[in-house]
């Protein structure tokens, strides 16, 4: 495949995978992988907090949810998933 550029010449694309580093390219894809499955999930299922669980924020290095009354517990985000109709 060629294309041609503003100057004229044709030249062959060059793979930007091929360019990079093989542990940059292997992480580039699976962050792309990742981001797919999260849009599919998105789109096809529905999420919602469980009904009389109480959850809130609590700091550690970042903000993680917690259930009110079993922070020993660690982190944790009970939800309903029910597929989208």
């Amino acid at each position: 495949m060629e294309f041609c550029l503003s100057d004229g010449v044709l030249r062959k694309p060059i793979s930007l995978l091929l360019v990079m580093p093989l542990n940059i390219s292997s992480n580039f894809a699976r962050l792309i992988e990742l981001q797919a499955f999260i849009c599919e999930f998105v789109e096809n299922f529905e999420f919602a907090p469980l009904p009389g669980v109480d959850i809130r924020r609590a700091v550690a290095e970042v903000m993680t949810p917690m259930v009110k009354g079993k922070e020993h517990e660690g982190t944790q985000l009970p939800l309903l998933v029910s597929l989208v109709e």
